[in-house]
């Protein structure tokens, strides 16, 4: 499976693992839906370091890195306008991109989602899009630790399958 340098880079293991690792805050909700309110990781927006802009990650996708063209796939789909230029992107979505981890519950949701935020210009990140991070139950892994590549299979399959 072709990748960039800056995907070959990305450590989702290590991503998971030190959001898990956080410690929990409070939600700051309340009522009975919400029993654990202390069970909240904060996302992780600026874990690694992507493409300098969407321009970047659009023509890396066009070179054939697999995981830039998923990014670039499921995000271009939310963009509502037909005739979407270089000029156009580099102009409305400025900021450097990261990869990251989604705020999240243990105990309702199981894991943070994999992001892929934008930085902007006061510093906050825009969520591009995000995708679940699963490994199938009846898959044998060679190695102890899955590599970004088997992760990305697994992600594309599961896409292919709901198109």
């Amino acid at each position: 499976m072709a990748m960039c340098h800056l995907c070959s880079g990305f450590d989702i293991r290590t991503l998971l693992l030190e959001s898990a690792a956080q410690t929990p805050e409070s939600t700051g909700l309340t009522g009975r839906l919400y029993s654990d309110t202390n069970d909240y990781r904060p996302p992780i927006h600026f874990f690694h370091a992507h493409h300098d802009t969407i321009v970047g990650l659009k023509k890396s996708a066009e070179r054939g890195c697999q995981l830039c063209d998923l990014f670039w796939s499921a995000w271009v789909k939310t963009i509502n306008k037909a005739d979407v230029t270089e000029e156009w992107l580099d102009k409305t979505f400025k900021g450097k991109l990261y990869l990251g981890a989604s705020g999240w519950i243990e105990v309702r949701q199981g894991a943070p989602y994999i992001t892929l935020s934008q930085r902007i210009s006061n510093g906050t990140a825009r969520t591009l899009c995000s995708f679940e991070a699963f490994a199938d139950r009846g898959m044998i892994l060679i190695s102890p630790i899955p590599s970004v590549t088997n992760i990305i299979q697994i992600i594309s399959q599961a896409m292919a399958s709901l198109c």
